[in-house]
């Protein structure tokens, strides 16, 4: 082993054992700034030193696994550099973890690993990396999930990969761009709120009522009355959701009409809240 790899490898052995099972836990990790001086130590090398550090993780599943340690140092790195003053080492370490995230020779549980720290630390250098992953049905999720961290400027990549998502991928993009509050997807949102998945159908519907969407609220009424228990309540608190949008943004009117279809049809004892949610919905458009 080279000796610049073999003196990472002893930094990242330096960390402290695990809590054993059945023992007094000690709340074990390294004191600040013993934590504090590995990780400058091996950013002081640069990407070289965050490449080494990268070549030690392995997936919990690889017969090469020993212990979380590799993990753990790259997290704190990623925590590390996360500090406003160290901006320079932050954009350093993003850099690194996208180059590596397109490895063919790494399995998807590192690469896996890398997507969890660059939700972390990852800004709009990293989106074309993360969503290039947006597909992969192992860390399809963990992509989506960075991108929504990262923020609106990630919007773009989810919405352009929904047509060709599957699965929970297809579900968890849906989700992602209802946080993200992407009016630009509304379109294949509402063909989303028809999707043959109740679980699709109801994603997309909050998503359209987080969006603050007014040309959804036809739709989401429609969805509210159906007689399927659990979507349809489901479906309500997404219609007061976008009656809520829809006062904020000053539309009283529009708030209104939502409000008044879930006041006059919720009279069973048991919707009586949502009844009771819109009449104060009611007054306060008034």
């Amino acid at each position: 082993m080279p000796e610049s790899q073999a003196e990472i490898a002893a930094r990242v052995a330096s960390m402290p054992d695990v809590d054993e099972p059945g023992k007094e836990s000690k709340f074990t990790g390294p004191e600040p700034q013993v934590a504090q001086q590995v990780f400058e130590e091996i950013l002081a090398r640069g990407q070289e030193g965050i490449t080494q550090v990268i070549n030690l993780v392995h997936d919990a599943t690889d017969p090469d696994f020993k212990d979380y340690r590799a993990q753990y140092v790259l997290h704190g790195l990623a925590v590390y550099v996360a500090h406003p003053d160290r901006a320079s080492l932050q954009r350093m370490l993003v850099e690194t973890l996208v180059t590596h995230l397109g490895r063919s020779d790494l399995s998807r549980g590192v690469r896996g690993c890398l997507i969890r720290e660059l939700q972390w630390v990852g800004g709009p250098a990293a989106i074309a990396a993360i969503g290039g992953q947006l597909q992969d049905e192992e860390l399809g999720t963990d992509a989506v999930s960075a991108l929504t961290a990262i923020g609106p400027s990630a919007a773009e990549v989810l919405r352009k990969s929904l047509p060709q998502a599957q699965g929970r991928n297809r579900l968890a993009i849906i989700q992602a761009l209802g946080v993200l509050g992407d009016a630009a997807v509304v379109a294949d949102l509402k063909n989303a709120a028809d999707d043959e998945s109740r679980d699709v159908r109801i994603a997309a519907i909050w998503s359209l009522a987080n969006i603050g969407d007014a040309g959804s609220a036809d739709l989401l009424i429609k969805a509210s009355d159906t007689q399927n228990a659990w979507e349809r309540i489901r479906a309500a608190t997404s219609c007061l959701l976008l009656a809520e949008k829809l006062l904020a943004a000053g539309r009283q009117a529009d708030a209104a009409r939502v409000y008044s279809h879930l006041h006059q049809t919720r009279q069973d004892p048991t919707e009586q809240h949502l009844r009771e949610a819109a009449a104060r919905g009611l007054a306060a458009a008034k």
